[in-house]
């Protein structure tokens, strides 16, 4: 309508206005549940049709002060082929605590939340707290420790080029 919209509710209710602001989970909207008269645009459906979701679940761990890159908002850790899950086919460990989110500025206090998604996910659902927490317990320990040698790896490096630089000029 040019004058504005007409909302219908499945009771029969119906409600007008100057306009409609429609937010709704995208599985409603991939399933057709919402009926858009006029439909919606070519480009719309479209990015309906073509967005995903799926499983997406948090861990949240407070500590006692940060250990971690404060300056950063997000970080995250690679697949550890060392601990992949024989013949499964999502890698077994795919999607687990696979990033983490540092969430000291937004709450004032030193707290990441690891997430778990996809299979992954599905699995988390059924573990216990305590193995979650040290699942990311385990991938922030990983990190720390590939950390530290690459800054040693650094240090060796700027040590033997300053060495070599020393060797040079005498």
């Amino acid at each position: 309508d040019v004058g504005g919209v007409v909302v219908t509710t499945v009771a029969g209710e119906v409600i007008s206005g100057a306009v409609c602001v429609v937010t709704a989970p995208l599985g409603c909207l991939k399933k057709g549940d919402i009926v858009f008269d006029p439909p919606l645009c070519a480009a719309k459906t479209s990015a309906i049709e073509r967005l995903g979701f799926g499983h997406l679940n948090k861990v949240v761990m407070e500590f006692k002060a940060p250990f971690w890159d404060t300056s950063v908002d997000y970080f995250g850790a690679a697949l550890d082929e060392s601990n992949v899950t024989e013949g499964a086919s999502d890698g077994g460990s795919r999607g687990r605590m696979f990033m983490f989110w540092n969430l000291e500025q937004a709450v004032g206090a030193p707290v990441l939340t690891a997430l778990v998604a996809g299979a992954a996910a599905e699995a988390a659902e059924e573990e216990r707290e305590a193995s979650l927490v040290g699942s990311a317990m385990a991938v922030l320990r990983r990190i720390a420790t590939a950390a530290k040698q690459t800054a040693a790896a650094k240090d060796a490096g700027e040590d033997a080029t300053a060495a070599a630089t020393a060797a040079a000029t005498a």
